[in-house]
């Protein structure tokens, strides 16, 4: 059995007990070769993400928004994919935790916001009206730096108006910095931006951020479309969200939708716009560039 010096050891230590409260399964857990391995992920996306933004490994991908009146695309979400050469695809769910940690989120998500940008100046320079593209901020932005002017000047060096940038926020942001975050929204909706509060439904949800912050759209967590055959409560909960959601003056998405039953259930019970597999899943540069010009003008 290898041995450690006391350092070492406590260094090892510590590696594993973040790797179980990641996890979140365990009370003990034992310096193994999983907890090496994730240590050793940790540190790399810790210490390579500039390279990853500036050698392109960093990429936004794009998932359509459908509109339930029409069936037509209104909107896209960009998401953040890392496809590093060394290691294949970094999963969201690995590399998203380990930035906000380190407080380097901010830099992924400005890469995405300049991305999604980008593509909208070229779609607008081809004489093509590419549908508005939300992108998601993590409450670390509203401290690492200051979000509205990054996000401003990134709007004006490719010309954009704030009607093509929708912003997206969780519950849970919102809830851990209220009185910051609502002055910096304000002066986004001033601006011109929407503001969507994203994964409602999934755990801090409170019906009174709705009179205390600006929001336009509200997204329904995918948490609350799984195993709608087995947990008919599901569907219960949904409606009764609808039916509350649609006293205020915002539109309604449902997110994470992956079969028709959801889909046609959503679409009887009044939701704005649907967003998941049963449609599309997140896409690449060039496999989107190929669905806008199939179908022309969104």
């Amino acid at each position: 059995q290898e041995l450690y010096d006391g350092a070492e050891a406590l260094d090892k230590a510590r590696w594993a007990l973040t790797y179980m409260e990641r996890q979140g399964t365990e009370f003990i857990q034992v310096y193994n070769r999983e907890v090496e391995t994730f240590y050793q992920t940790r540190e790399y996306i810790r210490s390579h993400l500039k390279e990853a933004i500036r050698n392109g490994w960093i990429q936004a991908y794009l998932q359509p928004q459908i509109r339930n009146i029409t069936g037509e695309i209104c909107s896209f979400e960009a998401l953040a994919r890392w496809i590093d050469p060394e290691r294949g695809i970094i999963s969201p769910g690995e590399f998203i935790p380990i930035l906000e940690e380190s407080r380097q989120i901010y830099l992924l998500d400005l890469e995405i916001v300049r991305q999604a940008a980008a593509l909208l100046r070229k779609g607008l320079d081809k004489g093509r009206e590419i549908p508005g593209i939300s992108v998601n901020l993590s409450r670390i932005d509203f401290q690492a730096c200051d979000i509205f002017e990054e996000i401003e000047a990134i709007r004006k060096e490719y010309r954009l108006g704030p009607e093509h940038l929708y912003l997206e926020i969780t519950e849970s942001a919102l809830a851990a910095h209220p009185v910051q975050m609502k002055a910096v929204l304000n002066r986004f909706r001033a601006a011109g931006y929407e503001i969507w509060l994203d994964d409602f439904g999934s755990g801090y949800s409170s019906m009174s951020v709705l009179a205390r912050v600006p929001i336009d759209i509200i997204k329904l967590d995918r948490s609350l479309f799984q195993n709608p055959y087995r947990d008919i409560d599901n569907f219960l909960i949904v409606d009764g969200l609808l039916d509350i959601l649609h006293h205020f003056p915002v539109q309604i998405v449902a997110e994470g939708v992956e079969d028709e039953t959801v889909a046609e259930h959503m679409r009887q019970h009044g939701c704005d716009m649907i967003q998941g597999f049963y449609y599309y899943r997140p896409m690449p540069m060039d496999e989107f560039q190929r669905l806008i010009a199939e179908q022309g003008e969104c």
